[in-house]
């Protein structure tokens, strides 16, 4: 009787049987290898890409350097800087204040002044990159003033999506101070569950205020680099539109 009984009205019936189901459990190994080399394939052809895009812009690039910098400010006072490598020459002119008994490092022993100082170092090297790019921009816009040429026409763009790049980069560093001056007390409330009256915050009033001019000059960092960008779209327009004219000339 069972066999006059159709199979979807059987109790035990779960439905139709799953296409996918069948080839996953019957032809996996083959599936899963062949899926497995063209995933591989595409990392190949993606890696490639990227090398010979590398390698068409480095002519035109400015050599910039990133490399991470993580700091731990404790509440007892102490910070612990990790650096990629064993060299300090970065944290050098920080060493060289503390050295000195007549600076406000040495004499207040401020830990947060101390945060803020590395802060200031970061900030600081990120308008020598905007100042390099400033030098470059300004020769290449000579040229395109006096001669244009395809082949500034392609530094123009590499730098044109460099500077895109290190705003998204160095934008977070601007949100970072930010976020130091303006939420550190109300966080260390929140975080260590202060009662009414009680405060408490990683930062002195004295580095909020040194903070106020590291986020300053972040801002201009990032004004510059946005007006950099404006400059390079500007002159490959405006060298499109002088070889434009050019052959119309010539017809």
């Amino acid at each position: 009787k069972e066999k006059d009984v159709p199979e979807e009205e059987r109790p035990e019936y779960d439905g139709p049987a799953d296409p996918y189901s069948e080839a996953e459990v019957g032809e996996s190994p083959i599936r899963r290898s062949s899926t497995t080399s063209s995933v591989a394939s595409r990392t190949r052809k993606v890696a490639a890409n990227v090398a010979t895009l590398a390698q068409l812009k480095a002519q035109d690039r400015v050599d910039v350097r990133l490399a991470p910098l993580s700091v731990f400010l404790y509440p007892d006072g102490t910070l612990i800087s990790f650096h990629p490598g064993p060299d300090l020459s970065f944290t050098a002119p920080i060493t060289a204040r503390v050295r000195q008994r007549d600076t406000s490092l040495r004499r207040t022993g401020d830990a947060s002044l101390l945060l803020q100082s590395l802060l200031d170092l970061v900030v600081d090297r990120t308008l020598e990159v905007t100042e390099e790019y400033h030098r470059r921009i300004q020769r290449l816009e000579r040229i395109v003033l006096i001669k244009p040429k395809v082949s500034t026409v392609r530094a123009l763009h590499v730098l044109s999506g460099d500077l895109i790049l290190h705003k998204r980069t160095m934008g977070p560093i601007k949100t970072l101070v930010y976020g130091l001056r303006r939420y550190d007390a109300d966080r260390c409330a929140a975080a260590m569950a202060l009662g009414p009256g009680e405060k408490f915050s990683y930062m002195s009033p004295k580095a909020n205020i040194y903070l106020a001019d590291v986020h300053d000059h972040m801002e201009y960092a990032l004004a510059s680099l946005d007006m950099y960008a404006a400059m390079t779209e500007n002159l490959i327009g405006y060298t499109f539109n002088v070889s434009v004219s050019h052959c119309l000339r010539q017809v």
